[in-house]
């Protein structure tokens, strides 16, 4: 059974998390390795959206997906309008995954804003409110670190 919700996935550099969005509200979140892509839902929406920083799995999420019965597929990257203008020098090195945190970090606590995530990496984003997403940094994670302590 499909439905006019939308699955939203992050595909993220060690796991996957996704979820079923019906105008601002999430369920059925999961989580999955990235390089597998494993999942069960009581309803498949029509559209899924994409953020991935592992170009490697893509073409095996697309796949699943259309399996699954998805039929359009949006990839997020710098071309697709968030509401945020990008004003970076190179737009095409944004991780498309820092690019919805800086949106939702600009809707829910207006700008300027800086956007921190602790995954695989540490990223920090800064959103103006004039020139939107400048730019960040990234550094390694916190697991590396700790090893790296050890």
């Amino acid at each position: 059974m499909t439905t006019s919700a939308t699955l939203v996935i992050d595909i993220g550099n060690t796991s996957t998390s996704l979820a079923v969005a019906r105008g601002l509200k999430l369920s059925n979140i999961q989580r999955t390795p990235s390089a597998d892509p494993a999942f069960k839902l009581r309803t498949t929406p029509m559209r899924a959206v994409i953020a991935s920083v592992k170009p490697n799995v893509n073409k095996r999420w697309e796949k699943f997906l259309k399996a699954q019965g998805v039929s359009e597929i949006l990839r997020v990257n710098h071309t697709v309008n968030l509401g945020v203008p990008v004003s970076y020098p190179k737009p095409e090195t944004i991780g498309a995954d820092r690019l919805p945190h800086a949106c939702e970090a600009a809707a829910d606590y207006g700008t300027p804003v800086v956007v921190c995530d602790f995954g695989t990496a540490l990223t920090f984003d800064i959103i103006k409110k004039n020139e939107g997403y400048v730019g960040g940094i990234i550094c390694p994670g916190l697991q590396l670190m700790f090893d790296y302590l050890v």
